[in-house]
């Protein structure tokens, strides 16, 4: 009898310490801090869209809820997936929100550069820093956020307007070009470094020690200046089709170049013309920066049967996995995922529907999309498989 009247109160005490547990899981409730933005996208009819966020779980939740008519511009997340940065446009107003999906009480509210029209938001990698390019018309500024205290200063302006910052893989190293010159800097320092080459797409290196640019041939320079090339004659790989006018490549003005993580890799698109020539014919490569090879996309992803799923005014948008290892793509009204290692490839269609704007989840074992059916764009939602291929799932929100 004694040992029962125990065993009640053990299970007693036991119930006590679990039931928060089941009915945070209920109420779909997480532990503060252990939530990440494994996808994030809009949904909704134009001027009412919402954001809405895809966690590890695929647990789908809705971040905004504004009644006006509004639209969402520049949508940024940080490096380490847990913070993001937009900018609203909502009747007469703008503002910059920023918001941290597990402080919402501390961040929900914060809006910054209100009337100001924005056109990059960018995190640093460790989240301390936020560059925002902005301006109604030139010169545009370049602002630097320190998301500790929200002070806003002005690091330089653009007499042209020169996009794609780049921060550094580890810390907060700042590179962008101006007026032509590659530059670099730490905001904490306010001092600039210029490096005497013109180049429109330069990436830090995974190390952040130098900075790796894309020209005829493809090199690293050092922050002291020394130059080593990674990948010599790069653009001679390049064979430009038979009908094409011009002889040359040139770094594409759609995409230009797409690096993976690890830097080892990347993705060309080129404007296959000299630049007197008034058309224009697209071309994208893929090139193993590590082991030295080039291959053009359009023999790579082919289905047996149909003709060639690559073509040069299907491309939209392309993205490497979080560990470099697999490529996704768009083209054709399906999405191509690609086994860097192995060459081995996969077309994810269906018959009746269009598939377009691919990207890795931030674990990535999921690859997200968007699609519709074929001539129904008011039917358009967001979709996943695994990266592996699979069954075509419908995000549920």
């Amino acid at each position: 009898m004694l040992c029962l009247y125990n065993m009640r109160r053990i299970i007693f005490v036991l119930l006590l310490f679990f039931c928060p547990v089941v009915l945070s899981a209920q109420t779909g409730e997480k532990e503060s801090g252990k939530s990440i933005i494994n996808y994030v996208f809009t949904a909704g009819r134009h001027g009412h869209q919402q954001i809405y966020i895809v966690d590890e779980h695929l647990i789908v939740q809705r971040l905004t809820d504004y009644k006006d008519e509004h639209n969402f511009f520049r949508i940024s997340v940080s490096l380490d997936k847990k913070k993001l940065a937009f900018q609203v446009v909502m009747l007469n107003q703008r503002f910059l929100k920023i918001i941290d999906i597990n402080s919402f009480s501390e961040m929900k509210h914060i809006e910054l550069l209100h009337n100001v029209v924005i056109h990059e938001v960018s995190w640093s990698a460790d989240a301390k820093y936020i560059a925002v390019v902005c301006g109604s018309k030139l010169p545009y500024q370049l602002l630097i956020i320190d998301t500790s205290s929200y002070k806003i200063s002005t690091l330089t302006h653009f007499d042209k307007y020169s996009p794609r910052l780049t921060w550094s893989i580890q810390g907060h190293k700042l590179l962008f070009v101006k007026d032509g010159m590659v530059m670099f800097t730490e905001p904490s320092s306010a001092l600039f470094r210029q490096l005497n080459i013109d180049n429109r797409f330069p990436v830090w290196d995974e190390n952040g020690d130098g900075i790796i640019v894309f020209s005829k041939d493809i090199y690293h320079i050092s922050l002291d200046g020394t130059i080593t090339i990674l990948y010599a004659n790069v653009m001679d790989q390049m064979t430009p089709p038979s009908d094409c006018r011009g002889p040359f490549l040139y770094p594409g003005i759609y995409l230009g170049v797409k690096y993976s993580l690890d830097r080892k890799k990347c993705i060309l698109c080129t404007d296959i013309s000299p630049p007197e020539v008034s058309s224009v014919y697209l071309r994208i490569f893929f090139i193993n920066i590590e082991k030295k090879y080039t291959m053009s996309l359009s023999d790579v992803f082919k289905v047996e049967g149909s003709k060639n799923l690559f073509g040069t005014t299907a491309y939209r948008s392309c993205d490497f996995s979080p560990d470099s290892m697999k490529f996704v793509c768009d083209s054709n009204g399906g999405i191509n995922i690609l086994d860097i290692e192995s060459g081995n490839t996969l077309f994810i269609a269906e018959e009746d529907y269009i598939f377009w704007m691919p990207q890795f989840s931030a674990d990535g074992r999921f690859v997200f999309f968007k699609g519709n059916k074929k001539g129904k764009p008011d039917t358009e939602f967001t979709y996943y498989v695994t990266a592996g291929g699979g069954e075509i799932k419908r995000l549920d929100y």
